[in-house]
């Protein structure tokens, strides 16, 4: 499980996005003790490209974390510009972090990386900060 201080910023948030971000935090640990993941930090870029590995075959992809960009809202696509967050399709349905978000902000919690470089506006999103929270995530994942 990931440290108290990688999840401090869930504090005050709906259940909803607590729930979701647990389960997204539980997979990157599982991911991260299989070797899974290879991460590659770009400090001018301000992103982290992570490369899943396929334990059952071959086959690797890549998802992009980016520091930059606006915040992504239900509905946007990717042709609006670069997004905070990631490329992953669980970040681009859900609007909020992901196993891949959660696997960086371990692996980096003390660099320039961690969950507490995100610009402030990511967490202040309407996706994160809902009293009444989105249908989406009556059943989460």
């Amino acid at each position: 499980m990931l440290g108290i201080a990688a999840l401090k910023w869930l504090h005050h948030r709906p259940i909803s996005v607590i729930v979701h971000c647990k389960s997204r935090a539980e997979r990157a640990m599982a991911a991260l003790q299989a070797n899974a993941y290879t991460f590659h930090h770009d400090v001018q870029a301000k992103c982290v490209t992570i490369t899943v590995n396929k334990q059952e075959s071959t086959q690797s992809y890549t998802h992009t974390v980016s520091y930059v960009g606006g915040v992504r809202r239900f509905g946007d696509d990717s042709s609006r510009g670069p997004w905070l967050g990631c490329s992953c399709q669980d970040h681009v349905n859900y609007c909020l972090p992901c196993k891949h978000m959660s696997a960086i902000w371990h692996v980096y919690m003390d660099l320039p990386f961690g969950w507490h470089t995100m610009p402030p506006g990511y967490f202040n999103s309407p996706s994160m900060s809902l009293s009444i929270t989105p249908r989406c995530f009556d059943n989460p994942q």
